[in-house]
């Protein structure tokens, strides 16, 4: 089963969490749309795998829209399209 977490939390069939790994192999931007209310009220830290150009595009802009500052953690020499980020709310 695959539910977006903004359902999870609402629903109380998991706590809102302060913190966040994402580890999803090319769907890193489709998990944050689906937890931008969570991310807005709760203000977890985010730890994010980002295997591909375009989505570090793309997690870039919803995580700004989402009010979060991100910085690249580490690159991994064995690939240059794949990096590591950290986030973090800055309201």
């Amino acid at each position: 089963m695959c539910a977006p977490a903004d359902d999870l939390v609402e629903a109380g069939e998991i706590a809102p969490p302060s913190i966040i790994k994402i580890d999803v192999e090319g769907a890193e931007a489709d998990v944050i749309r689906g937890a931008l209310g969570t991310l807005r009220r709760y203000r977890p830290a985010l730890l994010v795998e980002v295997h591909h150009v375009r989505a570090m595009h793309d997690v870039g802009v919803l995580l700004q829209e989402a009010g979060y500052v991100s910085s690249v953690l580490q690159t991994p020499e064995e690939s240059a399209s794949r990096c590591f980020l950290k986030a973090y709310l800055t309201k």
